[in-house]
């Protein structure tokens, strides 16, 4: 049951992928920026399911993440074919940091000793 995650995200991946190769409006860039979100956000998912943290921490981070991941992949699709000034990209990027926050202070909240 702890594989589902890494399951259903490789699922995204190839339905991403296959609609990227479909519709010439999907840019390149886009493509490979969203299956990256969708990579990252299944690692993460993939990594609460496997950990040690409380499952109250588990549970929250459930829902946040995916919630997250979900904006992460929306801002992806709306990114400009770009690099240079590209505020969208830095509103992705600030998402991605903040989920990786979450996870870093739940487990750092695991290591401490009541």
């Amino acid at each position: 049951m702890k594989n589902i995650f890494l399951t259903i995200g490789i699922v995204f991946i190839i339905v991403n992928s296959v609609i990227g190769f479909i519709f010439s409006s999907y840019t390149t860039f886009n493509w490979l920026t969203s299956n990256t979100v969708i990579l990252i956000n299944t690692l993460f998912l993939h990594y609460i399911s496997n950990s040690k943290i409380h499952d109250g921490f588990k549970v929250a981070l459930s829902f946040i993440l995916p919630t997250i991941g979900l904006t992460s992949f929306i801002l992806s699709l709306k990114l400009e074919n770009k690099w240079e000034n590209n505020t969208v990209l830095v509103f992705l990027i600030i998402s991605i940091t903040f989920q990786l926050l979450l996870l870093i202070i739940t487990n750092y909240l695991k290591t401490i000793k009541k």
